[in-house]
């Protein structure tokens, strides 16, 4: 069982490595399952694009990846953004099936809103996709409520 004191944490400012890319699309792989209208577009991103989306957004990066120290494989990631305004952000939060249940995504967490405490963001949000409410519990652990529902017309 992986600990806290037994995963390397790799703590970047940028998003040029090439363990995020193929974690990421971990992620657009199981967004793409989910029983949702948007689930076909979600699919077919690019992560180039995403880490595009990023850049435009952040006045600040955080960029983690968890690493285990005896396979060196990368199991899990995320990625937070600090607005100009000051807004923090969780955009992105992985962790590989085969490492789940392990409390790494907490680990992750913690640390992501530690970073955010650092920084003094007036506020934190996390956007979650439709279909992925089986996360919502997790991230109400953390202080985290549903404040307002945003819907947006499916594709036709």
């Amino acid at each position: 069982m992986l600990t806290e004191s037994t995963i390397i944490f790799l703590e970047l400012d940028h998003l040029d490595h090439p363990a995020l890319q193929s974690l990421w699309e971990g992620q657009r792989d199981y967004h793409g399952q989910l029983a949702s209208p948007f689930a076909a577009g979600v699919g077919s991103r690019r992560f180039a694009d995403r880490c595009a989306e990023l850049r435009d957004k952040a006045q600040q990066l955080l960029v983690e990846l968890a690493q285990d120290p005896v396979t060196g494989n990368y199991l899990a990631y995320s990625i937070c953004t600090i607005t100009a305004a000051g807004v923090g952000e969780l955009d992105s939060l992985f962790v590989d099936a085969a490492y789940r249940g392990q409390g790494i995504g907490s680990l992750l967490m913690r640390r992501a809103l530690a970073w955010m405490d650092t920084h003094g963001v007036c506020e934190k949000r996390i956007c979650v996709a439709g279909g992925n409410e089986a996360v919502l519990a997790f991230y109400q652990q953390y202080g985290f409520f549903t404040r307002t529902y945003v819907m947006i017309q499916a594709p036709q």
